[in-house]
């Protein structure tokens, strides 16, 4: 039993080691294969477990400008106060569109009032996303002179309760939302051709509104006015469809913007070459002074203690990796420093550990899962708390996943080694 346990820390070590490895393409003919490709999206729609996100400080970033045109008859001190509103309102749209690495903030100069939106490097469609977060978010409804010249008599006044956005397994990324009972008939109305759908316009973009197809299986009374709206193919097709819905979502949590916002389409680019061509340098930096570290503890004990020793500080920084790769982390300064963190904790946890009597080792892993534990927690409720823009937040979400490999190492992986007897292992 105990050479399973020592068979199962190789194996996951490995394993996860593989699978942590930057994403790498072999072609093979005409076909090409990428490394490593496994589908997470079950736990993580936006895992990239070949490589991390490109974030701020140590790769390029792109700032586009949009410039606010206000009633000249305004004072400045008028002006400055409605840009600070506006400002606000983009940062509203923002977090209700997952857009957590994108930075909002006002700016005044010689051409004017202006509101300027930060995107790290990883982002697509930057110029796209910074169009529609700028948007004046006018919603009506109309119908498609395609298929019906039935015109439609609803307003988005007339929606009740919340807009959601959701995912669903026929039309894929779609606004949900329920009109009043008393838009019923016009409601009914308006699905009177064909193809049973009317048109949603936001700004310039359009989405089909459809009777939420649960109403047809269950005739409930309550969905009656439940609707759901696909968005054409101009935004259905994007990789960034869910963050468009969301945006488009937040668009209903207030008034449309009655300024008139000009974004120019071409950004300002934020050079970080001084840093980015050395990220495998810094990668490099902390493997040799994980390697140095173990090195050390190799001289001062015996040559057992040494590989459990070894074994568990592999098993952490693979942990640690993986889950920050599941959660599509952004490398950044902020990131690298709370993975330098958890791995202090790590190196103080275990020279503890491996430094006292056998019989007293077991209680201390309980000892580590708890205080792992009370740090994972008072890590994510800082997370939360802070604003998604904040420096801190990758540092935070490095340590939480630093503190969650702890306390899984310590329940599993960790006892299996102390357990082991390395030196009857190669026989």
């Amino acid at each position: 039993m105990k050479r399973l346990k020592i068979v199962y820390v190789f194996v996951f070590i490995i394993i996860l080691g593989l699978l942590i490895l930057p994403q790498f393409n072999i072609k093979i003919g005409d076909s090409e294969i990428k490394y490593p490709n496994i589908d997470f999206s079950l736990v993580n729609s936006n895992a990239t477990l070949g490589s991390f996100n490109k974030g701020y400080n140590l790769y390029d970033s792109e700032v586009y400008s949009a410039t606010v045109s206000f009633d000249e008859t305004l004072e400045a001190e008028a002006k400055e106060s409605q840009l600070k509103e506006l400002v606000k309102i983009i940062n509203t749209r923002v977090a209700y569109s997952n857009l957590h690495d994108v930075k909002v903030f006002g700016s005044i100069d010689s051409e004017g009032y202006k509101i300027n939106m930060q995107f790290p490097d990883y982002m697509q469609e930057t110029e796209k996303l910074a169009k529609y977060l700028v948007g004046q978010g006018l919603v009506s409804f109309e119908n498609d002179p395609q298929v019906s010249q039935v015109g439609v008599s609803l307003t988005d006044t007339e929606i009740e309760g919340q807009v959601k956005s959701q995912f669903d397994e026929q039309y894929g990324n779609v606004l949900s939302f329920k009109f009043a009972k008393t838009a019923l008939t016009n409601f009914y109305y308006a699905l009177q051709n064909e193809n049973k759908y009317f048109l949603m316009r936001v700004d310039n973009s359009y989405f089909a509104v459809i009777q939420d197809p649960n109403y047809a299986s269950t005739q409930s009374v309550d969905l009656q006015t439940a609707a759901i709206a696909v968005p054409f193919a101009d935004l259905k097709l994007s990789p960034n469809v869910a963050m468009y819905t969301n945006i488009v979502r937040s668009y209903f949590l207030e008034k449309p913007i009655e300024q008139i916002i000009t974004l120019n389409e071409s950004p300002n680019i934020i050079k970080r070459d001084f840093v980015a061509d050395k990220i495998s340098y810094i990668a490099l930096f902390i493997i040799s002074g994980v390697a140095i570290i173990t090195f050390l503890y190799f001289t001062k004990k015996n040559r057992i203690h040494a590989l459990k020793f070894s074994l568990m500080v592999l098993s952490f920084m693979v942990t640690t990796t993986f889950i920050l790769k599941l959660q599509s982390a952004t490398l950044s300064v902020s990131l690298i420093m709370g993975f330098l963190i958890g791995l202090i904790i790590m190196f103080f946890t275990l020279g503890k550990l491996l430094s006292i009597d056998e019989p007293l080792q077991r209680s201390y892993l309980k000892e580590i899962v708890n205080y792992s534990l009370f740090v994972a927690l008072c890590a994510y409720v800082l997370f939360r708390f802070l604003s998604y823009s904040n420096y801190m937040v990758d540092g935070l979400g490095a340590l939480l996943a630093a503190m969650l490999s702890l306390m899984f190492l310590a329940t599993f992986n960790y006892k299996y080694i102390l357990d082991s007897e390395l030196k009857n292992f190669r026989k």
